[in-house]
């Protein structure tokens, strides 16, 4: 008999995954392993150390890559910039009770001989130095040890040799909140598409919130529920972990189980030492840059990830870009000059929301506990009606 179980901590979801024979030995990976730095400041968050292992061995089993006898990479799911993405399983036999158990995860798999090609960029002083690719991903690892909460994503265990990373990570079944379509007319243009499971998951569990009682409109309240978690991760990220993300976008927002949001990918993300500090330059996705990004000045980064949070509602929403353009330049030209549609199907305070997200002056927009105390985010029907019952 085979226990297949995930990596979160909810052990009562059970996930399935291909059956494989059991690898030889117990995996290096420890995903309750928590360690505190020595060098940690009573007010910043534990460390959690994430396993530094030297590739050992490669082997194929059963048609599929194995490495160090331990990890089982047995099917590619995506591509990154630089990297593949594999789903992957460790599968081992438990000590305890002899049954076989599967953990199922993500690895990004890295060519490090690709990565090793330097660029220029500006650091925190707005002064130019080279980094490489290589460079940006150990800065990713090091921001992501700082962080532990339940809407982040999680990495676990980085494998490495001289040729090749694997850095192993949550996985999170449902995948991102919205897909992509390619435009047969225009190949440039990519139309959004939302995620059916997603979808579905998230309209049972605000069903099961609101009984079907909603102040806003069904499309609102899903939209409500997601983004709310994400705001909350943003919220840990902003206030606890000292932490600006400043890759916000759909692509980023996964769906795990059937009610958890989770934000992934921090290779842009950077510590914030003060609230006066800045960056420069242009790092991201175009369509999810501030207009301060777009002025070669300097700028505060957490405004950036909400601007970029309130874009991405937008692309839920509508399943369309608020600034869309077929060129660079018309798109940044309307993100500096142009304020976004507001359709006539808005509710009043999501429209308030959004045209607060989306302020184009950085110091009158929200900060991320505005976003959460505004009345759209903050509506709870139940609680309403159960009071009106009770009067």
């Amino acid at each position: 008999m085979q226990k297949q179980l995930s990596i979160n901590p909810k052990q009562d979801k059970i996930q399935s995954s291909p059956e494989f024979h059991p690898l030889s030995k117990k995996p290096t990976i420890d995903l309750d392993k928590i360690i505190e730095s020595e060098e940690k400041k009573d007010d910043e968050p534990e460390y959690r150390q994430i396993n530094r292992v030297d590739i050992e061995s490669f082997e194929l089993d059963e048609g599929t890559k194995v490495i160090n006898g331990e990890l089982r990479l047995y099917e590619k799911i995506g591509y990154g910039g630089f990297c593949k993405v594999y789903k992957a399983l460790v599968t081992y036999i438990d000590e305890d009770d002899g049954e076989i158990v599967n953990k199922e995860m993500a690895v990004k798999n890295f060519n490090k001989h690709t990565l090793h090609k330097t660029y220029t960029r500006f650091d925190k002083n707005g002064q130019i130095e080279n980094a490489s690719q290589l460079d940006k991903i150990y800065e990713e690892i090091d921001v992501w040890e700082r962080l532990e909460h339940e809407k982040l994503c999680r990495i676990f265990c980085l494998y490495e040799d001289d040729d090749q990373m694997y850095l192993v990570m949550q996985y999170c079944e449902h995948g991102t909140i919205l897909n992509y379509q390619e435009d047969k007319q225009n190949p440039n243009n990519k139309n959004f598409v939302r995620n059916k499971k997603v979808h579905e998951l998230a309209r049972e569990q605000v069903d099961l919130k609101y009984l079907g009682i909603y102040k806003y409109s069904e499309e609102e309240e899903i939209a409500k529920y997601l983004f709310r978690q994400v705001a909350i991760a943003l919220q840990y990220l902003h206030n606890d972990a000292k932490v600006a993300h400043r890759d916000i976008k759909p692509e980023n927002i996964l769906y795990i189980y059937e009610d958890l949001v989770k934000v992934s990918d921090f290779t842009l993300a950077m510590r914030i030492e003060s609230e006066d500090e800045c960056v420069y330059g242009q790092e991201g996705t175009i369509y999810y840059l501030p207009p301060e990004s777009l002025a070669y000045e300097k700028y505060k980064p957490k405004p950036m990830d909400i601007w970029a949070f309130g874009v991405s509602l937008y692309n839920y929403l509508t399943l369309k870009q608020p600034f869309f353009g077929e060129l660079e330049e018309e798109i940044k030209n309307r993100i500096l000059n142009e304020e976004p549609q507001y359709f006539d199907w808005f509710s009043d305070d999501l429209k308030d929301l959004l045209k607060k997200v989306l302020e184009k002056d950085p110091n009158k927009r929200l900060d991320i506990n505005g976003v959460l105390d505004h009345i759209w985010m903050q509506n709870e029907p139940e609680e309403e009606f159960e009071e009106e019952a009770e009067a």
